[in-house]
């Protein structure tokens, strides 16, 4: 048994109704729902558009978007019963969207295997990084998803860095003090390619440069060059400090893209 296209517009629609609920009975939170809703749907685009690159099974296509679909569903209760979209000041978004999925029973047409997978998908979108240990099939939507929200997390960041009127209403940075510089733990952390957590972060200029970063853990080159393209990386060398960090750390971050993308010699036949 396989997952449909009846599947998914199933899934659609409860999301529809769930999300909508939201919108109801919590007005003054609109932006913020908004915020996340909107990211929801340029999310599942990302997703479906990056796995025909990758020529995926219409199989994968339907189970990569089911994911994206649900992979946020946490932050609509995060944002009522916290007042908040950082996990640092209440709980683990995708920890809390999965709980929700499973006290809601959303996943139970679903054939089994595909259950896991979208599960295991959404539980894993956000964390630190991936075990090698996890089936093929879980690592392979894990690493889309993983690849299709940072892309669209690029356009969010880099949109309210350089435009913030149009997003003053939502909570989008994680609550740091925009002063200036760079902290020298952050940029020790990156320069030697170390994991950043976000408790290290000290203030606004801290969690661009961990953005820059994010570089290294792009999956698929597809989705690493539309980052590249849309120029994202350029932003957030404009908007941060013009110093010897930024540059160091902006070097060795172009050095990876330009090792990534740049063409594979064929062997001669």
């Amino acid at each position: 048994m396989k997952m449909t296209p009846g599947h998914l517009s199933d899934l659609k629609a409860w999301y529809a109704e769930y999300v909508g609920g939201f919108y109801l009975r919590h007005p003054a939170q609109k932006p913020n729902i908004k915020l996340k809703d909107d990211h929801t749907v340029r999310v599942c685009r990302e997703i479906v558009e990056i796995g025909r690159e990758l020529a995926l099974s219409e199989q994968d296509l339907l189970i990569a978007e089911a994911a994206a679909l649900l992979h946020d569903i946490g932050r609509f209760e995060q944002i009522i019963r916290y007042g908040t979209l950082s996990d640092v000041q209440s709980e683990n978004h995708a920890a809390l969207g999965v709980r929700i999925l499973k006290e809601k029973d959303i996943l139970r047409h679903l054939p089994e295997a595909v259950r896991e997978v979208v599960m295991k998908a959404v539980a894993l979108h956000n964390a630190p990084a991936l075990s090698a240990s996890e089936r093929d099939d879980i690592l392979r939507h894990a690493r889309l998803l993983r690849d299709a929200d940072k892309i669209d997390i690029y356009w969010v960041v880099t949109r309210f860095y350089t435009d913030r009127d149009s997003l003053k209403d939502v909570d989008v940075k994680i609550n740091l003090p925009d002063d200036p510089g760079i902290s020298e733990h952050v940029y020790e952390l990156l320069l030697h390619r170390k994991p950043v957590r976000y408790a290290d972060l000290k203030r606004v200029n801290d969690f661009k440069l961990l953005q820059l970063a994010w570089v290294y853990d792009m999956n698929f080159d597809v989705a690493l060059k539309r980052i590249v393209e849309r120029g994202y990386l350029d932003v957030l060398v404009s908007v941060l400090p013009a110093d010897e960090k930024v540059s160091r750390i902006n070097e060795m971050v172009r050095a990876h893209v330009e090792s990534r993308l740049k063409p594979k010699s064929r062997r001669p036949s």
